[in-house]
């Protein structure tokens, strides 16, 4: 099973480090949030970076969701003298909040993958420290990412009923 939230944090990761030319360690991040997503075995110290790489990939994606939902809402409302917006123009700041809302509910789970990876180590023995993780709190899970889009797909077929019902 494919990580979807680690393979997209560690292909934008990599983009990100060749675009601003980062240091080799967060393209190393990068690299170690790709093995992670194909199913690949790390410590504890490992799945920490990781996660933590992770969460903060996750902070520029918000960033840049959030960027782009101010830009799109206010070209849309500088061009539109009118009242009347068509649907397919309302949509594109939606997208950009669903980018932002994902991004920041993405941070916060792996954020706290991090937390309980670092607690697994800072606890743990000299020959644990050198296993990889298998099961624990730490260890990202593969419904981590379809939790939250379920949750968001709910969340906006409920922002749309009530937006539907107000008019």
């Amino acid at each position: 099973m494919v990580l979807i939230d680690y393979l997209v944090i560690g292909w934008t990761g990599r983009m990100w480090c060749r675009l601003l030319q980062r240091p080799t360690e967060e393209a190393r991040q990068a690299e170690a949030c790709i093995a992670m997503a194909h199913g690949g075995r790390s410590t504890a110290r490992e799945t920490e970076d990781a996660a933590d790489f992770a969460a903060r990939m996750w902070a520029v994606l918000a960033g840049i969701g959030f960027i782009l939902m101010m830009a799109s809402s206010y070209a849309i409302g500088a061009v539109n003298k009118t009242h009347h917006v068509p649907n397919y123009v309302i949509i594109t700041p939606l997208i950009f909040v669903c980018l932002f809302g994902l991004s920041i509910a993405e941070m916060i789970t792996a954020r706290i993958r991090a937390g309980y990876a670092a607690r697994h180590a800072n606890c743990a023995s000299r020959e644990e420290l050198q296993k990889p993780m298998h099961r624990g709190p730490g260890v990202p899970k593969t419904y981590d990412f379809w939790l939250m889009v379920i949750a968001f797909c709910i969340i906006g077929i409920l922002a749309s009923c009530t937006t539907v019902t107000t008019r």
